[in-house]
């Protein structure tokens, strides 16, 4: 590759990738950001074989002209700020690379790569961004020492008929690899270093527009089938880690997270109609108690990374005892779902958890948390407009049981009798979804489930509910952590029981897609494990984590000043060695090996000495010998004149080695074959 074809090549990838940023932000759609870069690539194309660039249309620059009609398209259109900027930049990028008046022109377009890269660090939140970081920055190293070897050849300011042609004849992989390697690999350093040591602030501005993906099925208003359509979708939705003290732990299977409860339906769509019951502010850090006098039988710690969706429910597994998150509010309503209000961040989300999971089927022992007779049970026995036979079925399966749990242990039988799993959302246009599943198809997801659970028990008057949550999960023992995917999206029925409250019911069989088979490969856990830790030590680093780093620097150089004191510790050290003998033998053996080690590594940095200059050290000394001494301030020439004491012949042996020596070590001529042996032999006879 020529020095021309790589400057070029390279200022293409940088803008290709500033752009795919913008890709990866879902700001431009994947025909459209398709569509930009095969335009770019075909520039790059033809400015290789000198078609491009063109000159400028007139001595008004396109970016200029551009700007009058910014406000109007701004104001009429409506776009969202940050998506208008990129593609105001995204315009004047390709433009740039069509039009060009001199060569610092491609300046000018690594700055519009950068800052096409900083919006999409906005809206980009995984691992992915950390690859395309790196390869920016790597390809932007190289474009700048590019950069300025076409500056030096041909000038910043010069034409494209003088640019084009420079460097045509010139390799540039050796300068580009010597140059750029050690300076990425510093400044990388660099980077890392001034992360981890810059103070984390908050970033204000950046928080408006948060990209996220909306998560249908956790809303206060859900179509019968809502879940079905998240089922579908293999996109991570959150992460957990369980601990029991300081110690990681899998929990007891199975694990429900609970997001909303659904109270009301219609036939068609469930609701939420349970308002606020208490809300506070939160305090991160210290977090915001939630039952503070439940029994804690079982208390875990949950740290939950959750993915940028679109959705403000906290996902609980167990009883919650605390919350603790970046957000600035936390309320709950009357059918104990949490919520998060005010200002979110933008991005995956953190929060930890500390629960009760020692009661897998247990709820809350409470009908509400705080008890309204208007409302309970009347809000949970309610049912839309039914066929006589749902209810004919709910009276038989109910006829004859003596309480609330018989009732609901004997719906729970019948939906796990004669019904099969399926995600397929058949309807029938002459009956309602209800009839069609319990009596025509017996077969579906999770949602007609608990649909027809919660209204056979309504219609047996015990008061229930249906919940939309997540369970399963994959384990990652990598990482020692669920992985939650969208497609472990579930909902499941809570029944109040007396004397024993909302109690967990869950009648769908299992999901035939969530089997041992569905399980990720390893080197797709291995990924997620870097997402984790990508979310955990980038995304959410924060001035706590600087205080952890700085304790674990103090803790180490406090156990390292305490072990070298009890090395010094002559008396306690050979106690030590008596007590396992065995430690003098690995001592001394280490010893050796350090000592062998330095050996080598010495004799590796000893230069080596060129054959002429030891036959010539050599000849000194034998004269040294006879009373000859070479001063150093003489020249070898001028020592030739103080060798009067010397015989003929040796006078001439000793100029034959110098004439040797000053040829082969100075002026770097070979010795002829033989001649080095000859010059050895003439110095033996000194």
């Amino acid at each position: 590759m020529t020095l021309r074809v790589g400057f070029t090549v390279f200022s293409y990838l940088l803008a290709a990738i500033g752009l795919a940023c913008l890709y990866l932000g879902e700001i431009y759609s994947l025909p459209l950001a398709a569509l930009i870069l095969s335009g770019l690539a075909a520039c790059l194309v033809l400015e290789i074989r000198k078609v491009l660039p063109l000159s400028p249309l007139s001595h008004v620059q396109v970016p200029k002209w551009t700007l009058l009609g910014l406000p109007l398209i701004f104001v009429f259109l409506n776009i969202p700020l940050l998506d208008f900027v990129a593609g105001f930049l995204t315009f004047i990028l390709i433009t740039r690379f069509i039009f060009k008046s001199e060569l610092n022109d491609y300046l000018f377009g690594y700055l519009l790569s950068i800052a096409c890269l900083l919006i999409g660090a906005i809206y980009v939140r995984d691992i992915i961004f950390g690859v395309m970081f790196l390869g920016f920055f790597l390809v932007l190293c190289w474009s700048l020492i590019l950069y300025n070897m076409m500056v030096e050849r041909a000038g910043s300011h010069s034409p494209p008929e003088v640019f084009l042609h420079v460097g045509e004849r010139e390799s540039s992989w050796t300068a580009l690899i010597g140059l750029s390697s050690g300076l990425v690999l510093l400044s990388l350093l660099f980077t890392v270093a001034i992360f981890l040591s810059f103070p984390r602030i908050g970033l204000g501005l950046f928080k408006l527009d948060p990209r996220s993906s909306a998560m249908t099925g956790f809303s206060s208003t859900v179509r019968l089938g809502d879940v079905g359509k998240i089922k579908q979708n293999e996109a991570v939705v959150m992460r957990v880690e369980y601990y029991r003290g300081n110690r990681k732990i899998i929990p007891p299977m199975p694990v429900y997270w609970r997001g909303i409860a659904l109270d009301h339906y219609n036939g068609r769509i469930w609701s939420s109609h349970a308002k606020v019951d208490w809300s506070t502010r939160n305090s991160p850090g210290d977090g915001t108690t939630v039952f503070p006098s439940r029994m804690q039988s079982d208390l875990v710690r949950q740290e939950v990374f959750m993915e940028s969706f679109d959705t403000d429910i906290i996902f609980t597994h167990g009883q919650p005892y605390l919350v603790d998150g970046a957000f600035e509010q936390i309320q709950m309503d009357e059918s104990y779902s949490l919520r998060t209000v005010g200002r979110r961040n933008p991005g995956p989300k953190k929060f930890t958890l500390i629960s009760d999971i020692g009661h897998p089927e247990a709820g809350y022992p409470e009908p509400m948390p705080h008890f309204n007779p208007r409302v309970f049970p009347r809000r949970y026995v309610q049912v839309p407009p039914l066929s006589p036979e749902v209810r004919r079925l709910a009276s038989q399966i109910a006829e004859g049981a003596g309480s609330p749990e018989e009732k609901a242990r004997r719906v729970l039988k019948h939906l796990q009798t004669g019904f099969s799993y399926s995600l397929e959302m058949e309807t029938s246009p002459n009956k309602s979804a209800l009839d069609h599943f319990l009596f025509t198809r017996k077969a579906g997801h999770c949602e007609y489930f608990a649909s027809a659970m919660v209204v056979l028990l309504r219609l047996a008057g015990v008061p229930s509910r249906m919940v939309n949550g997540f369970t399963s999960g994959e384990w990652n023992e990598m990482g020692e952590y669920f992985i939650i995917r969208q497609k472990h999206a579930h909902s499941w029925v809570e029944a109040f029981l007396p004397g024993s409250g909302w109690v967990i019911f869950d009648p769908t069989p299992p999901d035939p897609g969530l089997g041992p088979q569905s399980r990720p490969s390893r080197l797709a856990r291995a990924l997620d494990l870097m997402r984790l830790n990508w979310q955990r030590y980038v995304i959410k680093y924060s001035l706590n984590d600087q205080i952890e780093i700085l304790s674990f620097f103090k803790r180490s150089g406090r156990e390292m000043i305490g072990q070298a004191r009890s090395l010094s510790d002559l008396d306690g050290t050979v106690q030590s060695f008596k007590e396992k003998p065995w430690r003098v033998w690995v001592s001394l053996l280490a010893g050796i090996g350090l000592l062998v080690s330095l050996r080598r590594l010495r004799l590796k940095r000893r230069p080596a000495v060129p054959a002429a200059a030891t036959l010539y050290q050599d000849m000194l000394r034998r004269l040294r010998k006879k009373g000859l001494i070479k001063p150093p301030h003489q020249t070898h020439r001028e020592f030739l004149d103080h060798l009067a004491p010397l015989p003929p012949e040796q006078r001439t042996d000793v100029k034959k080695v110098t004439e040797f020596y000053e040829r082969t070590r100075f002026a770097c001529q070979a010795a002829a074959p033989g001649e080095e042996n000859e010059m050895r032999q003439t110095v033996r006879r000194l």
